[in-house]
């Protein structure tokens, strides 16, 4: 069984819990750039070199999540700025059982957004 199988409720509902990987649209096309953990309207996630928490909701095929984002290496531009701590929202089309399209930007200073991807990869147990 593929580990995105088991991702719908038992009312039909699309149950997000588990790991996911997180793309971006970069320059030469989707890249990848760091995990999530989602559990019970919990976002946490990361790579070496930042780390994400919030909170989420799910409504109407769709996910919105409230995030801050902090950098923890050497600060590079991040949404058009280069601070090492920034509150995001994502927001993402829930495309079926183990896919979100969507795009993230800084809820304060410049307004730029970025292009995201998540596959669900598994399951958190």
């Amino acid at each position: 069984m593929k580990p995105h199988e088991e991702t719908m409720q038992r009312d039909g509902a699309m149950r997000l819990d588990g790991v996911w990987q997180i793309e971006l649209m970069g320059r030469h096309g989707w890249e990848r750039f760091a995990t999530a953990f989602l559990k019970d309207g919990r976002y946490l996630g990361g790579n070496a070199n930042h780390y994400v928490s919030g909170h989420y909701q799910v409504s109407d095929e769709a996910l919105t999540a409230d995030l801050e984002v902090a950098q923890h290496s050497k600060c590079r531009a991040t949404f058009g700025s280069k601070k090492r701590r920034m509150h995001t929202r994502l927001e993402a089309r829930i495309k079926n059982d183990h896919k979100l399209v969507g795009r993230m930007h800084s809820t304060s200073g410049k307004k730029f957004e970025v292009r995201m991807r998540l596959t669900r990869l598994g399951d958190l147990d």
